[in-house]
C-alpha cells in the first residue's frame, strides 16, 4: 500500500467521523447547558480540548516517525520477501516468537 492509497482509504473515514464528533460535542454541550443539575465548566472544556490537541500532535509526530523509520528500513534492506502465503505465516510466527520472548523476559526480569 502506497501512502497515496492509504490517504485515499482514510479520507472517507475522516469525512464521516469528524462531523459526527463535533455533533456529539455540541449535543453534550446543549444537554448539560439545559440541565439544571449540571453546570458546564468552561475551564474543563479548555483543558480537555488542549489535552486532546496535544495528544493529537504528539501521537501524530510519533506515528509519522515510526512510519518514516519503517519505510527507511524497508528501502534499506537489500532483500525483500515475496508477497506469498508462506511469507504471512513466517511473519506471524516471527511476531509470535518475539511476543513470547518479551513475555518470558517480563516474568524473569522484574523492574519493580
Amino acid at each position: 500500500m502506497t501512502p497515496t492509497q492509504f490517504e485515499q482509504d482514510l479520507q472517507p473515514l475522516l469525512l464521516y467521523a469528524t462531523p459526527l464528533i463535533f455533533i456529539c460535542i455540541a449535543l453534550e454541550y446543549w444537554v448539560v447547558r439545559h440541565d439544571p443539575h449540571h453546570h458546564y465548566d468552561h475551564d474543563d472544556l479548555k483543558a480537555s480540548v488542549g489535552i486532546g490537541i496535544g495528544s493529537l500532535i504528539i501521537n501524530g509526530f510519533f506515528k509519522a516517525s515510526i512510519v518514516g523509520l519503517s519505510l527507511f528500513c524497508y528501502e534499506a534492506v537489500p532483500w525483500h520477501l515475496p508477497t506469498a502465503w508462506w511469507t504471512w505465516i513466517l511473519a506471524y510466527l516471527g511476531i509470535d516468537i518475539c511476543n513470547y520472548f518479551a513475555h518470558y523476559i517480563a516474568h524473569k526480569q522484574r523492574i519493580w
